[in-house]
């Protein structure tokens, strides 16, 4: 899945901003949690229906280990041991998934002795999704946080904004803002606003950027001057910088931005910060 695709820009992204629009007259977080995990998911089934079935078996043996190290706290060394085990194990699946198989293909390349390894299908944003399985467990065992309900832990693990390019989301930061979270119908706008930014940065600034780039390079694919090659560089640069922000835009855009109220006269979205009417 990707925020550029098609399939997203006409059919996730607007389901996404009627399902905002709606879950922000819905008073009962509960179901409102519900609501977004069940969004989640089904966008996970559209773009990876393969995997689902062992991405929900990953997510629930986490959250089996988080509650086993919860449930130890008692005894220290119980609980270390439990949190060793699962952090090991998820480190294990990452390196496994991503660096077994270039070791191995890289050693069959050099030596006699080949060694066969079976290609497998893996899950877009596998990286983030263990490294935030870590975070649960690891804030568990400090007692920064405790254990959310499944549907918490559902929600945490699928919000697909940031399940294919981050960022990578601690438990302790994310379970307060899924509990009694308000938001509003001008927040939605000023978080669809971002979005637009987003897409804007990166269709219209970065693209176009880039495609400067490549018309350069090839007008001088001979050579060129030093001043032509620092051009090149701060193209690039700024290509970069804008490819990278407005991902996170649209990211940021997407979490259905949070109303908070900072006094009496003046409120504030978490993730638009120039939305000023929510009340």
């Amino acid at each position: 899945m990707s925020f550029l695709d098609l399939s997203f820009i006409f059919y996730v992204f607007p389901i996404t901003v009627i399902v905002a629009v709606f879950i922000s007259y819905v008073k009962n977080s509960k179901i409102r949690k519900t609501i977004i995990t069940i969004l989640s998911f089904s966008i996970l089934f559209f773009y990876s229906r393969d995997l689902l079935l062992l991405f929900i078996t990953f997510i629930l043996g986490s959250y089996l280990m988080g509650h086993l190290v919860f449930a130890t706290k008692n005894s220290q060394t119980i609980s270390k041991k439990w949190m060793t085990i699962s952090v090991s194990l998820f480190v294990f699946i990452l390196a496994y998934i991503k660096y077994v198989p270039a070791l191995l293909k890289w050693w069959n390349h050099f030596n006699v002795f080949t060694i066969g390894y079976k290609k497998f299908a893996v899950l877009s944003g596998i990286s983030f999704i263990i490294f935030e399985a870590i975070s649960y467990i690891v804030d568990i065992y400090r007692g920064d946080a405790k254990p959310g309900s499944l549907v918490d832990y559902l929600l945490f693990i699928s919000f697909f904004p940031k399940l294919i390019s981050g960022p990578i989301v601690k438990w302790k930061d994310f379970q307060p803002q899924i509990v009694e979270r308000k938001t509003g119908v001008d927040c939605v706008s000023s978080g669809l606003t971002k979005v637009i930014i987003g897409y804007s940065k990166k269709l219209i600034i970065a693209d176009t950027l880039g495609a400067h780039i490549g018309y350069i390079q090839s007008m001088t694919s001979k050579g060129a001057d030093a001043l032509t090659y620092w051009l090149i560089a701060l193209l690039y640069f700024f290509e970069i910088y804008y490819d990278f922000s407005g991902y996170s835009d649209i990211a940021i855009g997407l979490q259905i931005p949070e109303k908070r109220h900072a006094d009496s006269s003046r409120t504030a979205c978490r993730s638009a910060s120039n939305c000023t009417k929510c009340s």
